[in-house]
């Protein structure tokens, strides 16, 4: 069973400010004076909700992602993240933020001349992990995402869809508490884009946010909930009956 919900406020079931993973309040994002990524978008996600946003290129999937992330800040309003206004956050304490965050982009951003264990590494070893610990932690990544025996291999020797769960074991090596994945699927066949889909609603399985764009509805699982973007606004959303539990006993 899925819940229609038709305004542009596409909040949470709860509405209680304080108890989403995500708030995003009247938020505005230009790149010129009239020019507008997105349009007063105002919602809420919760802890452990699937998320599919939807949209033809150019809706603003990318800048929604970028905005929880960090990578952009909006020209109004506000983004929380767990009740804190990501936007008046110092650059100097944006690297804290994103270790509770794995990004994933359509492109893998894979380092061609290193090994896939030493690509997942890479996110512990930056933030001073010990090399022992950090390769355990890789190691365990790689299980997941079912590349066990292919960690010493280069990225041009995979296909391109263990090089994307490659790039999705790297994402989750820090244990984010939200994975959030950009058009992860764009460049794959459909039976690798549905490998991919899979791998990442395990990790929602498991408890972890997860928020998906795409522009390929077919690839859209009625279990999540959508929010359908179109030049910069939410234009529907809908809500399946299981995520409007999770979002309301967040």
């Amino acid at each position: 069973m899925r819940r229609q919900i038709t305004n542009s406020a596409a909040s949470a079931p709860n509405g209680k400010s304080g108890l989403n993973m995500i708030e995003f309040l009247n938020v505005s994002k230009a790149y010129t004076s009239d020019t507008f990524a997105l349009q007063n978008i105002s919602l809420s996600i919760a802890a452990g909700e699937l998320v599919f946003l939807a949209g033809p290129s150019g809706a603003g999937k990318s800048t929604f992602l970028k905005l929880i992330a960090g990578l952009e800040r909006p020209s109004k309003g506000a983004v929380k993240f767990n009740g804190q206004d990501i936007s008046q956050l110092k650059n100097s304490s944006l690297p804290y933020l994103r270790r509770r965050i794995g990004f994933i982009s359509q492109e893998h951003g894979l380092l061609l001349d290193r090994t896939i264990l030493a690509n997942v590494m890479l996110p512990m070893i930056v933030v001073g992990a010990p090399a022992a610990e950090a390769e355990t932690r890789a190691m365990a990544a790689i299980e997941r995402v079912n590349l066990a025996g292919r960690e010493q291999a280069l990225p041009l020797e995979l296909s391109g869809g263990e090089q994307q769960r490659a790039a999705i074991a790297r994402a989750i090596v820090n244990r984010p508490e939200i994975i959030l994945a950009d058009e992860p699927t764009a460049f794959l066949d459909r039976d690798n884009a549905q490998l991919i889909l899979n791998t990442l609603k395990a990790f929602q399985s498991a408890g972890v946010t997860c928020i998906i764009s795409s522009h390929d509805e077919q690839l859209f699982d009625q279990s999540c909930r959508m929010i359908f973007l179109s030049h910069g606004s939410i234009t529907n959303t809908w809500q399946s009956s299981i995520q409007s539990s999770i979002a309301a006993s967040a």
